[in-house]
């Protein structure tokens, strides 16, 4: 049954502004497309994003299924790097939510393709993370594990929690890092400034990054190899930008660059151990064409 969640209107204020302040894990930008899709309305009527409703009126949300975009899913292609009957390694492209979160369920995700292209991802557990080893932020490209039975994603998910797999990334900054090669070690928390980000924080988890310099593009940019032993959320992009190096095109924590759309954060490689044979594995996965463009522009500006 679709989940329902009903609030009488206080302040005037647009509906999507409204809507964010009920689901706060949702963007504008995502509560307008929840509107846009007949999910949001008021004496069961649609309505539109720049609606300004009266006061005290009803408004009724009603949150789509997971199982409601699994159609849509099928249409998606998604790279297979790997796959046997307990897992598989793919290429997941920027722009691609790696799962839902419990209100968010308004849009394709890669837990609907996965679902659709082996179903017994779905007898884990209809739930919005069944099959789900780790993440990558949605406009990260690059290599992930997907688990197709409970028993994969708990041996897979073992080695992270246990820091057993290896873990590396392409990553272009603004700035060339001296030395050129180092360990960031500072512990990462709830920026106390913006609950919406991450930070450098005292009393954060503690979070290793190292990087190393593959090529410099006259110290204005530089593109970096970035291995990670913690996975804590946004670290690396959080890492960079705390010693001054942020990523190109990160819209929270880098520098926008009309060359790119998104942040310039690749999954290189990731090795596991398959769960199946207890094989040590390593996925690559090579670069996507807007990083490539992006370092063909900055090579050619130096």
């Amino acid at each position: 049954m679709a989940k329902e969640i009903k609030f009488t209107v206080k302040e005037q204020k647009r509906i999507d502004i409204l809507v964010t302040e009920h689901l706060p894990e949702l963007s504008r930008s995502q509560a307008k497309r929840l509107i846009d899709n007949g999910n949001v309305q008021i004496d069961n009527q649609k309505i539109k994003a720049s609606l300004l409703p009266q006061l005290n009126v009803e408004v009724r949300i009603t949150l789509p299924l997971i199982e409601d975009f699994d159609e849509l899913a099928s249409k998606i292609n998604i790279e297979i790097l790997y796959e046997d009957e307990n897992m598989v390694a793919l290429n997941k492209p920027a722009g691609l939510l790696v799962h839902p979160s419990e209100n968010n369920l308004i849009e394709v995700t890669l837990l609907n393709i996965m679902r659709q292209k082996y179903p017994t991802v779905i007898d884990i557990g209809n739930t919005n993370l069944s099959g789900v080893v780790h993440r990558l932020d949605r406009d990260t490209s690059g290599v992930m594990v997907f688990a197709k039975n409970r028993l994969a994603q708990n041996m897979l998910k073992d080695q992270w929690k246990l820091r057993e797999t290896l873990k590396i990334y392409n990553a272009i900054v603004k700035g060339c890092p001296t030395p050129t090669e180092g360990i960031i070690d500072a512990p990462i928390g709830k920026d106390p400034a913006n609950t919406g980000k991450q930070a450098v924080v005292e009393d954060g988890l503690t979070a290793e990054t190292t990087y190393k310099v593959i090529k410099n593009f006259n110290n204005k940019f530089s593109l970096l190899e970035v291995k990670i032993k913690t996975g804590r959320t946004h670290q690396i992009r959080v890492h960079l930008s705390a010693i001054g190096y942020p990523i190109v095109g990160d819209k929270l924590y880098g520098v926008p660059i009309d060359q790119i759309q998104r942040q310039a954060l690749h999954s290189k490689m990731l090795g596991v151990k398959i769960p199946s044979t207890d094989e040590w594995k390593e996925f690559t996965s090579d670069l996507p064409q807007d990083m490539i463009e992006l370092i063909e522009y900055l090579e050619a500006q130096a």
